[in-house]
Order: C-alpha cells, then sequence, then structure tokens
C-alpha cells in the first residue's frame, strides 16, 4: 500500500475565492476608500482583456459598497482594488500571503500572488489569480477577528517531556498589525 499523507491545511494551495473579499473590504476600510454608500453598476465591468463578472450577472442592478460585501459582488471588489492597487498588493503581502506561515508542519506551500498585471491584481480582491494555503487564510482571518492584530496558527497546546514530566506550554505569538482595530470591527460589522 502506497499511501501518502497529504496535509490539505499547509500543503494545499487554491484560490479563496469570495473569502478574500472580507479582507478587500477590510483593506479598504484600512485606507479610507471605503465609502458604505457609494454605488456601483453591479453585473460585469471590462477590464483590459479581461471581463469581470457577479455570479447573479447584475441582476441587482446598482448596489452599494457595503452591499458589494453582502451580496458577494466581484465587480465591487474590483472597484475597491482599483481605488487602492498598490496598497492592495502590500496588504497580501502583510497578511501573511505568498510566504509561509512556518508552521513547522512538512511540505508547507508559501502559495502565489498575483502575477504582475492589472486583471490579476484586479482579481485578487475577489480571491482569484492568488494561491493561498488554509493556513495563511486562517492567519489573516486571525486579524479580522482580534481587532487587527495578527496571530501566528497554533495546533499545539502544550509540550510534555515524557521522561520529567515538564511542560511548555504554547503562548499566543502576535506576528503583525496589518489593520487598525477599527477597520477590523467595522468589516466585522459588515459581515
Amino acid at each position: 500500500d502506497d499511501f501518502l499523507w497529504f496535509n490539505l491545511f499547509v500543503e494545499d494551495n487554491y484560490e479563496p475565492g469570495s473569502t478574500m473579499k472580507i479582507l478587500t473590504v477590510a483593506s479598504a476600510i484600512d485606507q479610507e476608500v471605503f465609502n458604505p454608500n457609494e454605488t456601483f453598476l453591479s453585473g460585469e465591468m471590462k477590464l483590459i482583456d479581461a471581463t469581470i463578472r457577479d455570479w447573479d450577472l447584475g441582476k441587482k442592478g446598482m448596489l452599494t459598497m457595503r452591499q458589494a460585501l453582502s451580496w458577494s459582488s466581484n465587480v465591487g471588489m474590483v472597484k475597491l482594488e482599483q481605488q487602492m492597487p498598490d496598497e492592495w498588493q502590500s496588504y497580501l503581502k502583510k497578511f501573511g500571503f505568498g510566504k509561509s506561515t512556518n508552521s513547522g508542519l512538512i511540505g508547507e506551500t508559501k502559495g502565489t500572488l498575483p502575477e504582475d498585471n492589472i486583471v490579476s491584481q484586479a482579481m485578487s480582491a475577489y480571491g482569484q489569480a492568488i494561491g493561498v494555503s488554509q493556513f495563511q487564510m486562517l492567519q489573516a482571518f486571525t486579524a479580522i477577528s482580534n481587532d487587527g492584530e495578527m496571530l501566528k496558527p497554533q495546533y499545539l497546546k502544550k509540550i510534555v517531556d515524557p521522561k520529567t514530566g515538564e511542560e511548555t506550554v504554547t503562548k499566543k505569538k502576535v506576528i503583525g498589525h496589518p489593520l487598525t482595530a477599527y477597520s477590523a470591527q467595522t468589516v466585522r460589522e459588515y459581515m
């Protein structure tokens, strides 16, 4: 039997899709470019040689930016990304994408950041054209749940020496502050 373990939490590199929209909105709030009452026409938009489409093809018509999150609008996320293109790429790195979480687990992927072109970078705002691990997403979302404070994912509570019984307890480790507390709290309210 040639059974091989594959740890999906750290080895799988996937496009996170709409879960990324929470981080996009939080970053836009942080950059002070998010106006919840700003409106846009949902459905589709052209971007260079690509067409960005919403899942419902715009049946809802005009949406506010706050509705862009609740209705999961790709067009709305691209419009936000276009107000902060360089900053958004910086936020992806602040959230830890494109590098290992240093989990200590074998075979951990560092994922892939969007290619250096306008379309791929815009698509990353709604979770396409970027590759992440589940551990990276978990880590990024700790910044949302902990008022801007990003924590290293931990999977061991403690280590006990079998000979001495001595315990080494895992401690909380803050690895960054990609967002203000206000930005994290506001996006949680919008969710």
